[in-house]
């Protein structure tokens, strides 16, 4: 038994906990922060696609309550926030915490997600008595090592170190499966499994395109709209997309832009330096931080990934869906995502990315919507049932012997010593 303190208010308590369904695997998905982004989505996605009565699942985020935590509570999802900060003591505090719910929950499978959550789900493995299948989940591909913060190139190389003692390291992309394997993760427990979109809650939509355009924007008709989906930060690219914006503009006068996603609004005084360099001030929307992505994405004529690191991003496959050409840089999988429903450029090029976006607006209208209309088929490749189905099948293989795993990269599993590794324990940045 690991003694924890009381959970502080706001950290999240065992309050609503549902019980223990006979028969169902118990998974305990571990998540760093459920801040609103792609792997959260994807995690409640996920969570609400697999069958309960097979499966029941919990949520354990290590940081505070954020902004996706009512979404998950509103979904019933039993929820726990570790509270962890910015400190080591804080780290240890949680980490007992953390074995404390694996104690009350007893799950058959720890499911992480993102680095931080990994490298705990291991350590709380080593101190738990019933010793639960670990399951990482990485979605993040290494472009350049050296322009992640401190701390995380620190919990990366720890995580190379640990992930012999993973029973599964789940990749969401075959672009970070390589570049995590060339940093000295397990090759032998690696397995990609594709985000997947919901193609009847994203698709096409003339009344979503009305809505959008003329109701929130106030665009004409005959007015084009051009959208980049993301959070402000700069592996996302928003200076080039602004450039690039400029230069489209100065070629075009009846093409608009639009930003939407955390940080993306007119507070932000460095994205509004941006578009003042840039001179487009007229040209420019902004949405800020938004749900409900189904009704805003159907209404672009082009969706714009300017990303200078990419692992899967969501916002591709989800603008495919609702019949939205792509303009993507070549990072990540976004080439293998788009296929030839979209056009692919060389990252960190605005000018590349202007001289394509001008190259779809510039398609005949019957031209512009048969690639829409390729690129929702091709995006049906990657549904969220094929992910549900593959992430079910890893489930049952890891708790029912004799059950085969999906195929993507699986190998011979070696012992794992029970002993806690001699590191130093990473906080959170």
């Amino acid at each position: 038994m690991f003694w924890a303190p009381p959970d502080r208010d706001g950290a999240g308590g065992m309050k609503g906990q549902v019980p223990a369904r006979e028969g169902a695997i118990r998974i305990a998905h571990v998540i760093t922060g459920l801040e609103t982004g792609g792997a959260q989505r994807s995690l409640l996605s996920l969570i609400q696609a697999m069958d309960p009565a097979k499966f029941q699942s919990i949520v354990v985020s290590l940081k505070p309550l954020d902004s996706m935590s009512q979404k998950f509570s509103e979904a019933g999802i039993e929820i726990h926030h570790l509270g962890i900060r910015k400190d080591p003591v804080s780290l240890l505090l949680g980490l007992a915490r953390l074995c404390r719910i694996m104690e009350t929950y007893r799950p058959h499978i720890m499911q992480g997600w993102m680095y931080h959550a990994n490298v705990l789900c291991t350590l709380a493995q080593i101190l738990l008595p019933g010793k639960p299948k670990v399951v990482w989940g990485i979605r993040h591909s290494l472009h350049d090592l050296t322009k992640e913060k401190r701390t995380t190139r620190w919990v990366i190389k720890l995580g190379a170190r640990l992930s012999r003692k993973a029973d599964r390291i789940v990749y969401n992309a075959h672009s970070s499966a390589a570049h995590h394997r060339a940093l000295g993760y397990n090759e032998d427990r690696e397995l990609v499994i594709p985000n997947g979109v919901d193609c009847e809650q994203f698709k096409p939509s003339e009344e979503a395109r009305k809505w959008l355009r003329r109701e929130v924007l106030g665009l004409e008709d005959n007015q084009f709209l051009v959208g980049m989906v993301a959070r402000f930060h700069a592996t996302k690219g928003p200076d080039i997309f602004l450039e690039a914006a400029s230069i489209v503009a100065r070629q075009r006068a009846d093409v608009k832009f639009v930003m939407v996603g955390k940080g993306m609004d007119q507070r932000n005084e460095a994205l509004e330096s941006l578009i003042q360099a840039n001179g487009i001030q007229s040209s420019i929307f902004f949405l800020g931080e938004r749900s409900g992505m189904e009704r805003i994405v159907p209404g672009l004529d082009v969706l714009c990934s300017p990303s200078r690191s990419e692992s899967f991003p969501n916002v591709v496959i989800e603008a495919m869906a609702c019949g939205v050409p792509c303009v993507v840089t070549d990072v990540g999988d976004s080439a293998r995502i788009v296929g030839d429903c979209g056009l692919v450029v060389p990252r960190g090029n605005p000018e590349a990315i202007a001289a394509a976006l001008v190259k779809v607006l510039d398609l005949p209208p019957r031209e512009r919507e048969e690639l829409g209309r390729k690129a929702r088929e091709r995006s049906k490749s990657f549904s969220l049932h094929r992910t549900k189905e593959m992430f079910a099948a890893l489930y049952e293989s890891l708790v029912e012997p004799g059950r085969d795993a999906p195929d993507s990269g699986s190998g011979s599993q070696q012992e794992r010593p029970n002993e806690v590794p001699d590191v130093s324990l990473p906080w959170l940045e």
